[in-house]
């Protein structure tokens, strides 16, 4: 398959396939692509490798000497290439492993670059050996790089992948300065020596060697990646440094999201991209990496970022502008027709001349009376600055004239915006617009109520003191996200400013179900002053949560409310939140579970609370303050409505929370056993509880009358019954189950459980289809006061005139 493009009034690329009919082919009109150089019809674009040399791929197998000196030990390695593949060999001569990478057919790179490959030795580049002809085939000798390459372990972090990037744009600098362009910058192409070390770049299979006098201009490419390829690839423009820049930063896009970002599109739709500037970037993105990836893909190279705004950037400096975002004054001027600047805002515009070049020139194309972005902000009304917005309009003219930072948080703006979004949806236009506003003109005050806010602090008091008007106005304001902009274009940009944003836009998407606005407002209150103490009610503040211990060594109905609320208000934990107190993220996880465990008890959620964070609080019960389980048992089992009292602890839940959440049991696991038996009854789980309590409390005593059941004769047809009287002659609760030693039909046991002081079991024997003899068997009565075993037997007579059965019964 193969691209050329017909020049003509009207730009179209022609996909031709010549395997497919004539009627079968199709053409993609461009009326939008930017202006190129006419191409000739021999120039083609070829995006893999022909048919017959494609069938060569892993062609040689494990043992096979190339070049009479290196042994295949593995290949080809990674994914196979149209232009060639690569192989893990030996080299006899030296006892090492080198990467061998043999050319497909005829292919083979320039001799003027593989001649200035084999000298290039730096620390982040793979270097190269060996090269020449084996079996009229090309190949190159290379560093075997042990760690692998970088796209086995994608996806990275932001941060994992900044780390990396100062190796890849040294090995670019060193490259460039030796007049050498890589020109197939991708994943593929980054090594790890070690994984513990730095990034390499290697593979320049189609490297060009950059003549310094003269301009190095696309022809024919093959094996060129059409995902990574820079616009004056495609269109046979200049060739510079400045392509290999562009290919980073679609590089770092894939490595980011550990897929190509042009996943899934024809090569048509990603030609069109590169040519149009439309490089699809993840909404993940976070705003500093978008300025990033914005700054490498421009679709310009004399705008494009290089080595020194890449490194300004790790250094998270001001980004140089490159003198070609500085036109001279007649280089855009006004179009005849359009109004003249006596009709826009110029206001108050003298404090942001320092920021923005001096140009008249530099007017908005979309609103020409504006030349910065503070008069751009004055008049969004005054234009479709929302299309605009999303069409990046606004974006590019903010990077090629202002500031890149100030272009990519209109970036990130316009990418949480959709069309279909937008449709019909008035007031979140107006939402955006405001935003865009306060990024345009960082200056502007954050009205709330009639009331000027010009800082944090004159916020953080609002949020502290504002009356019921404002609480309103003030909470509007926070949902529909106009803080977070105002303070991004306030605040100067860097981590302690990013931290910020994202506390508050996580109170948004937090708290968005609430339905009460002060608690949103407490959350932003402390996230703006963390250190301010929590107060409660009179002369009652804490610092921290362990203070709430000392509190509640003396608890009074006033501050149990007041901390009900806190918690189940959801105010506590927000206030844990913004603080960060050590183990902070622990501690949220506990309340919530204890504000949703607790909620038709919220009594014991409120102390369960406290307990967490100062155990030796004692436990509230008739009138004494318990520290000890074993003084609770006692308690607990002095009387008939001690034990009254006890049940009603432990059904609510007030024992589990206590022993648990004051540490005061080690085995949580058999303390929900017994909690949790849907088996035994209340009494039962109570008994159970006061021997976990006091494991040396007495136990019930088991008691059994009568010692042996003997039915003696029993005729079929007439069954007999006997009972077994069970009782407790100790203290506490008895319970347990009877059941026979060995199952039978001949006899059953009508109750299998029993609890209480005194218990009934009724046994039946019957003789129906036995022989004559005796019969014996055991009851087994096992309970939490021990275990007895009674025996049980009876005999069937035999009929008149048989004698046998006499000595039956006496065996």
């Amino acid at each position: 398959m193969t691209c050329e493009r017909v020049t003509g009034i009207t730009r179209r690329y022609i996909w031709r396939d010549s395997s497919l009919p004539v009627t079968q082919r199709y053409t993609i009109a461009a009326p939008e692509m930017p202006a190129v150089a006419p191409l000739s019809v021999t120039q083609h674009y070829v995006w893999q490798a022909p048919e017959n040399e494609r069938s060569r791929v892993g062609q040689f197998n494990q043992g096979v000497l190339l070049a009479d000196r290196y042994r295949i030990l593995s290949g080809p390695l990674g994914e196979s290439s149209g232009e060639g593949e690569v192989y893990c060999c030996q080299d006899e001569e030296r006892a090492q492993k080198v990467a061998v990478k043999l050319y497909h057919g005829q292919n083979a790179p320039k001799q003027s670059v593989i001649e200035q490959l084999q000298g290039l030795v730096h620390p982040y580049i793979v270097r190269l050996q060996d090269y020449g002809q084996w079996q009229g085939q090309f190949y190159e000798v290379m560093d075997y790089c042990t760690g692998g390459v970088l796209s086995d372990v994608m996806p990275l972090t932001e941060d994992e992948l900044e780390a990396l990037i100062p190796g890849v744009v040294q090995a670019l600098r060193f490259c460039h300065e030796q007049g050498i362009i890589h020109r197939d910058l991708k994943p593929n192409n980054l090594f790890f020596n070690n994984l513990d070390d730095g990034i390499l770049l290697g593979d320049f299979g189609i490297s060009s060697y950059l003549e310094k006098s003269a301009a190095q201009v696309t022809q024919t490419f093959h094996h060129l990646t059409l995902d990574y390829a820079a616009p004056e690839l495609l269109d046979g423009h200049v060739v510079s440094d400045k392509t290999d820049y562009y290919a980073l930063g679609l590089t770092l896009v894939h490595i980011l999201l550990g897929a190509s970002p042009f996943s899934g599109q024809s090569n048509n739709e990603i030609l069109v991209a590169h040519l149009r500037g439309r490089i699809p970037l993840p909404k993940t993105l976070s705003s500093r990496w978008r300025s990033l990836i914005r700054g490498l893909t421009h679709l310009q190279p004399e705008a494009r970022w290089g080595y020194r705004q890449v490194m300004a950037w790790l250094q998270e400096e001001p980004i140089p502008l490159a003198a070609s975002l500085h036109p001279a004054p007649t280089s855009r001027s006004t179009p005849s027709g359009m109004p003249s600047r006596s009709k826009v805002d110029t206001s108050n515009t003298d404090h942001h001349s320092h920021a923005y070049p001096d140009t008249t020139s530099a007017r908005y194309p979309g609103f020409p009376e504006a030349s910065t972005p503070a008069q751009l902000a004055r008049n969004l009304d005054r234009f479709e600055a929302m299309e605009q917005l999303i069409k990046g309009d606004i974006r590019r003219w903010l990077f090629d004239f202002i500031s890149p930072v100030m272009a990519g948080a209109v970036d990130d703006l316009a990418a949480c915006v959709s069309p279909d979004e937008l449709s019909g949806t008035s007031g979140l236009e107006a939402q955006i617009l405001m935003r865009l506003r306060y990024i345009l003109d960082p200056d502007t005050s954050l009205i709330v109520e009639g009331e000027t806010i010009d800082n944090l602090t004159q916020l953080a008091n609002l949020a502290k003191h504002a009356d019921r008007s404002k609480i309103s106005s003030l909470d509007a304001t926070l949902w529909r996200g106009e803080i977070e902009a105002w303070i991004a274009a306030k605040e100067r940009a860097g981590n302690r400013t990013n931290e910020l944003l994202s506390r508050i836009s996580a109170i948004r998407q937090r708290l968005s179900q609430t339905g009460h606005p002060r608690v949103a407002l407490f959350a932003l209150r402390y996230t703006l002053d963390p250190q301010q103490p929590l107060h409660l009610f009179s002369r009652y503040s804490i610092t921290h949560p362990h203070d709430l211990g000392a509190l509640f060594s003396r608890p009074s109905s006033a501050l149990h409310g007041v901390v009900k609320k806190l918690i189940f208000g959801r105010y506590f934990e927000e206030w844990i939140r913004a603080a960060e107190f050590p183990g902070w993220e622990n501690d949220i996880r506990f309340i919530e579970d204890a504000r949703l465990r607790y909620l038709d008890s919220k009594d014991v959620g409120v102390y369960s609370v406290i307990w967490h964070y100062s155990p030796d609080v004692p436990l509230p019960f008739q009138g004494h303050a318990i520290t000890k389980p074993r003084d609770l048992a006692r308690l607990i089992d002095k009387d008939d409505v001690s034990q009254k009292k006890g049940m009603a602890l432990m059904k609510l839940g007030w024992l589990r929370a206590w022993l648990i959440h004051s540490s005061k049991v080690n085995n949580t696991a058999a303390l929900d056993f017994v909690l949790l038996d849907t088996t035994t009854s209340d009494e039962a789980k109570l008994e159970n509880m006061l021997q976990l309590l006091d494991p040396f409390i007495a136990k019930p005593q088991l008691c059994v009358q009568p010692k042996v059941l003997h039915f003696g004769s029993v005729d079929p047809g007439a069954p007999r019954k006997r009972e077994v009287v069970l009782s407790n002659e100790g203290r506490g609760h008895l319970y347990g189950h009877v059941f026979l030693k060995a199952p039978t039909t001949a006899m059953v046991v009508h109750q299998a459980r029993f609890e209480g002081l005194q218990s009934r079991i009724e046994i039946t024997v019957n003789s129906i289809g036995l022989e004559p003899g005796r019969y014996r068997n055991q009851l087994v009565i096992e309970s939490n006061g021990g275990t007895l075993q009674i025996d049980v037997a009876f005999y069937v007579k035999a009929e008149s005139g048989d004698e046998s059965w006499w000595g039956r019964i006496t065996s």
